[in-house]
C-alpha cells in the first residue's frame, strides 16, 4: 500500500512538471509567434461583399484613413476563418512602417 501511494505521489509530481513545461512551451512559441506577426494587421467588421479582393478592402480601408499606401507594401493579405464568424481580414506588410 505505501509503494503504490510513493508511485503516486511520484507520478502526480512528473505530471505537474510536465504541465508546468507545457506552460513554458506555449509561452514560448506564443512569443516566437507574435515576433513573426509583427508586421500584420487584422481587420474586423468588413463584410465580404464590399471588396472584390482582401488586397482591395485593406487599400480602400487605407485610403479612407488618410494613410498611405500602395499595393507593394501589402506582401500578402487574406481572410481568416474562424469559427465565431468573425471572418476578419489579416495583411502582412512588406515593413513596420
Amino acid at each position: 500500500m505505501e509503494a503504490t501511494f510513493t508511485s503516486l505521489k511520484a507520478t502526480r509530481r512528473d505530471l505537474d512538471e510536465q504541465f508546468e513545461e507545457v506552460d513554458r512551451l506555449n509561452e514560448a512559441l506564443d512569443n516566437l509567434e507574435q515576433y513573426t506577426r509583427e508586421n500584420s494587421l487584422e481587420f474586423h467588421g468588413i463584410p465580404e461583399n464590399s471588396y472584390q479582393s482582401t488586397e482591395e478592402a485593406v487599400l480602400e480601408l487605407a485610403a479612407a484613413l488618410d494613410v498611405q499606401i500602395t499595393p507593394s507594401d501589402i506582401e500578402i493579405s487574406h481572410r481568416l476563418k474562424r469559427k465565431s464568424g468573425d471572418n476578419a481580414i489579416i495583411a502582412k506588410f512588406c515593413s513596420q512602417k
